[in-house]
């Protein structure tokens, strides 16, 4: 009798080491179907593209000039590293406001390592009134996420960022936090 039980308890323990697990779902995923904003958070570098000519920003007399084109590399929430050959920033124009802060326009690109992407413009605003001195100048501003890619199909949504430029290589390592939403 003591056997048979043992062998029942073997067997409760063999069925229970072979049941199939379901699956956990990705919280990403589970947000999206439940058409909830989705936390996003990033951290990226920005590096020149020198190949792309620089933006000379209004008034041009005062000769400021920003690079034309960033490559961006780093990581994000849900989603790990970034490509960084194919995620970029695009300056689409910029200004000088009372001679210290300089204002820019742009639109751009994130590719996620699997090649789902998405597009966003968005605006910061660099105060280079230290940057002479320091070097560096403080970034904030903001990203709209306008359209996207693969699992970014039908994404929007809106991240702040902030950060630092160095101006003596005209790079930027800035964070972002927001959310995104899908429609």
């Amino acid at each position: 009798m003591k056997t048979s039980h043992y062998l029942i308890i073997a067997i409760l323990f063999l069925m229970l080491g072979c049941a199939k697990e379901k699956p956990v779902e990705n919280e990403f995923l589970t947000l999206k179907k439940a058409n909830l904003p989705i936390p996003m958070q990033f951290d990226f570098s920005a590096t020149p593209d020198i190949t792309v000519p620089f933006t000379t920003c209004a008034p041009t007399e005062l000769k400021v000039s920003l690079p034309g084109k960033l490559w961006l590399n780093g990581t994000t929430s849900y989603f790990g590293k970034i490509d960084e050959k194919k995620s970029y920033v695009l300056n689409n124009k910029c200004e000088l406001i009372d001679g210290k802060i300089v204002k820019e326009n742009f639109a751009g690109l994130i590719t996620t390592a699997d090649g789902d992407n998405f597009s966003f413009t968005g605006w910061i605003q660099i105060d280079i009134s230290n940057a002479v001195k320091t070097l560096s100048a403080p970034v904030v501003g903001e990203i709209l996420i306008t359209s996207g890619t693969g699992i970014f199909d039908g994404v929007g949504g809106t991240i702040t960022i902030s950060g630092t430029a160095d101006s003596a290589n005209g790079s930027i390592d800035w964070n972002g936090d927001g959310t995104m939403k899908y429609n």
